[in-house]
């Protein structure tokens, strides 16, 4: 029954053409079926709550202002992705000419210094988790966000499409206005990056025997030419003083 139901469910693209032909409840319906991701997307990218619902709203006048783009082959989700994400980059762009004095992080990031306002904006950890496992995932959660918000804009953006909402690489490629193979290359280096930073923070937040570990899985994982050059020095510094290190760092390349 839950099936039939499902097969029942129409698509976006019918459900267009029925408010073209009347029925307004049909756009109701698109409004409910993209309302959470679209909100989840625009809250990630600007990280203001009163902010995002607006950009959300606004996101669904501009797709009711353009049904009459929609065509049988539209991809109605990546559709309207693009214009949040749009909107969003425009709200960015703004507050940095309204505010010049504003920090280039927090300017060109759009994520706030609010930790927990960060936490609200990704997935919750489940209400059957006991409380050392609600707090582990918390910790891991925090700590994600820490690593996301060292990376370029693009990354954070690619990795926020497609691992928290999901969309294929096609949906991606539209919501970005970039091809399909670009994505790919796209997530590939973003995910790399991501792995880097993550493994680096473990780095330096480590202290004694768990230094050193952090810094064979650090070396292990990437050659010390693919660290900035901050991290370079980092690694070197440590492994100057620590006889366990030292000859680690001496057979890796450049």
């Amino acid at each position: 029954m839950v099936e039939d139901a499902q097969a029942a469910e129409p698509g976006d693209i019918e459900l267009v053409r029925q408010f073209q032909a009347g029925q307004a409840e049909a756009f109701d319906r698109l409004f409910l079926r993209y309302h959470r991701a679209i909100s989840s997307l625009t809250t990630r990218i600007v990280a203001d709550p009163l902010m995002a619902e607006d950009l959300t709203q606004e996101t669904f006048f501009r797709v009711l202002r353009s049904l009459d783009r929609v065509d049988e082959s539209f991809n109605f989700s990546a559709w309207i992705h693009r214009i949040a994400t749009n909107l969003c980059y425009d709200e960015i762009r703004r507050r940095k000419r309204a505010a010049p004095a504003q920090s280039q992080d927090d300017a060109a990031g759009g994520l706030s210094s609010d930790p927990d306002e960060l936490l609200r904006a990704l997935p919750s950890t489940d209400a059957g988790e006991r409380p050392e496992e609600a707090l582990e995932m918390r910790e891991l959660r925090r700590e994600v966000w820490r690593v996301a918000r060292l990376l370029p804009d693009n990354y954070r953006h690619v990795l926020t499409l497609r691992e928290l909402q999901g969309l294929t690489y096609g949906g991606i490629a539209e919501a970005m206005g970039i091809s399909e193979s670009a994505v790919e290359t796209l997530l590939h280096r973003a995910r790399k990056r991501f792995k880097l930073e993550y493994l680096f923070l473990d780095f330096t937040e480590a202290d004694g025997d768990d230094r050193c570990v952090a810094m064979a899985e650090l070396l292990a994982a990437f050659p010390l030419s693919a660290l900035r050059r901050g991290q370079r020095a980092a690694v070197q510094e440590h492994a100057a003083t620590c006889p366990r290190c030292g000859p680690l760092l001496a057979h890796q390349p450049g």
